[in-house]
């Protein structure tokens, strides 16, 4: 699932999104099996993203899923 919607009077301030449309946000479900996950402080085993940015999505998809999805993942 994703939505999109236009940029912030901020967001279009930021000369990094000049060459840009919007935002188009992508949603992903993600399942822990059973039990809680052992969080260590200073030390953790997982990260937590409130989202990822497109060139970071090759760390969470394998390279066959990634060279179909990223693709289709275009700005607006």
């Amino acid at each position: 699932m994703h939505t999109l919607r236009d940029f912030t009077l901020a967001e279009q301030e930021d000369e990094r999104n000049q060459m840009l449309k919007g935002v188009r946000t992508y949603f992903f479900y993600a399942n822990h099996w059973r039990g809680l996950p052992e969080i260590v402080k200073d030390h953790p085993e997982y990260d937590d993203f409130a989202w990822v940015p497109k060139r970071k999505l090759n760390e969470f998809m394998t390279k066959d899923y990634h060279d179909i999805f990223a693709p289709v993942t275009l700005t607006r």
